[in-house]
């Protein structure tokens, strides 16, 4: 059986600035939400661990990474730990609201995700994770991104809370990974590449 830890044990670990070893056991509901406020407060939206973060490691390998709209930089920081070369970006234009308990890690560049698919254009693998569903940014990142190279998409299917329903139609998914998600979410991991639909005049 796969380790777990208790939530609040997993909590803790995320109020001191830690990537947690394990997933935790669900909880009851009320503490469900208790909890995930309080991962949410510090910017992890996606449960992240060193458990599924190694495997999805071990799939990126050796090739180079950037992430996008990377938040305080929970998902970089375990691939980072795991040996992954991972550059990780974010415009911090969230800064200020309830979401913001805390700093983003210090290896995190400031820069919005189009202005870092242009610096880092040699990147061999782009990570865009809960990107919002009612702006088209993840339909934007995808194209200037292109489809010759992979994206690790992490959020919400279609007609869910992450991204426009279009960049689920012109997603492209090769590869899934089973990641643990908040009751009621339905998070996915998901690789693949993203192929703009021409549409007719």
């Amino acid at each position: 059986m796969d380790e777990v830890m208790d939530i609040k044990a997993y909590v803790g670990c995320i109020i001191q600035g830690d990537i947690p070893p394990y997933p935790f056991k669900r909880a009851t509901y009320w503490e469900d939400t208790e909890y995930r406020g309080m991962c949410t407060s510090r910017g992890m939206w996606a449960l992240i661990d060193q458990t599924w973060t190694k495997e999805l490691a071990d799939i990126i390998g050796d090739r180079t990474c950037l992430e996008v709209m990377a938040g305080f930089g929970w998902l970089a920081k375990a691939l980072k730990q795991h040996g992954v070369d991972v550059t990780a970006t974010d415009d911090q234009s969230w800064a200020g609201n309830r979401h913001s308990a805390g700093t983003p890690f210090d290896f995190i560049e400031n820069l919005d995700a189009l202005s870092a698919i242009k610096k880092y254009a040699d990147a061999e693998m782009l990570i865009m994770s809960w990107p919002p569903y009612d702006e088209d940014i993840a339909c934007l990142v995808g194209k200037a991104w292109g489809n010759e190279k992979p994206i690790i998409y992490i959020g919400e299917g279609y007609g869910g809370c992450n991204a426009t329903d279009e960049f689920h139609e012109c997603f492209n998914i090769e590869e899934e990974l089973d990641i643990p998600q908040w009751d009621g979410m339905h998070d996915y991991l998901q690789i693949g590449t993203y192929n703009p639909i021409v549409k007719e005049l």
